[in-house]
């Protein structure tokens, strides 16, 4: 086969995998999705900004990294959007996590209301069978925020990768918890994300002017209080060490900006900045 055939053949199969987008089946969308992106296919955009209103999270996780290995910008609006309408679904879905009832057969338990504090109007057989069902919601509601926790890390991995100014404020937003529902995973995955957006920043004044903004959220995300339960405390010190760490990043940035750019550490810059934070 010669290089104009290989080139053609090339073609063909990359816009087979695009019509595949398109398959009812959603693990095909998914693979076909990572193959475009791995690839790097540019004509291949459009159709997977499409993807991220998916209802599949895996084709939408799967889309987003794909857009963020093929590196075109005109993604960030339509990602930032995704991961904004995920984080409020997130909100809504625990908000109501205590309210829904679930159907087994012709028969449905609702969990108790807020004035009933106890089992006793059930019969045993109706106890055991809420317990049963008790035990299968919480499984759904685990899967459930495993599944919502990796596309939002996929979302906000993607946003990372551009290294643009305007990924910031979708990823920063979820270091402070959003709905007064804490997550100390979606906070670890934000501030993971945020410190490999900060490296990718390019060296210029305008990022090194954006730089006391973020530094803002990620001590807000600090001095906000966490789950109060024993079992979430290690959770929430593994979250917190990586918002440190990524104030490790932004200091590191900044004093490689200011090297680049000719701003000494003793610069009328940095002494304003500090008369801020002694000022909070």
């Amino acid at each position: 086969m010669n290089e104009h055939q290989q080139s053609r053949a090339s073609d063909e199969d990359i816009s087979q995998m695009i019509d595949r987008l398109n398959d009812p089946n959603p693990r095909i969308r998914a693979g076909n999705a990572i193959s475009l992106g791995e690839r790097r296919v540019e004509a291949a955009v459009q159709p997977l900004l499409r993807m991220l209103d998916d209802d599949d999270v895996m084709v939408v996780g799967a889309a987003a990294r794909a857009l963020g290995a093929i590196g075109d910008k005109q993604a960030i609006p339509t990602l930032a959007l995704a991961l904004k309408r995920l984080s409020d679904l997130a909100g809504l879905v625990k908000a109501a996590r205590y309210g829904y009832g679930l159907s087994t057969g012709t028969i449905m338990y609702e969990r108790p209301t807020a004035d009933e504090t106890s089992y006793g109007r059930l019969s045993p057989e109706e106890r055991h069978l809420a317990n049963v069902i008790d035990e299968i919601t919480q499984e759904i509601d685990f899967e459930f925020q495993r599944l919502g926790l990796w596309v939002h890390a996929e979302i906000m991995n993607a946003l990372a990768k551009f290294g643009d100014e305007s990924a910031i404020a979708p990823i920063a937003e979820l270091l402070v918890c959003p709905h007064d529902y804490p997550s100390p995973h979606l906070r670890e995955c934000a501030a993971k994300a945020l410190s490999e957006l900060i490296t990718r920043l390019p060296a210029t004044e305008n990022t090194l002017n954006v730089l006391p903004a973020i530094e803002q959220r990620l001590l807000s995300a600090l001095q906000e209080k966490g789950g109060s339960h024993p079992a979430e405390q290690t959770e929430w010190k593994r979250a917190n060490q990586a918002v440190r760490t990524t104030m490790k990043t932004l200091k590191s940035k900044r004093r490689l900006l200011s090297k680049v750019l000719g701003r000494p550490p003793g610069s009328v810059w940095n002494r304003v900045l500090n008369w801020f934070r002694r000022m909070r």
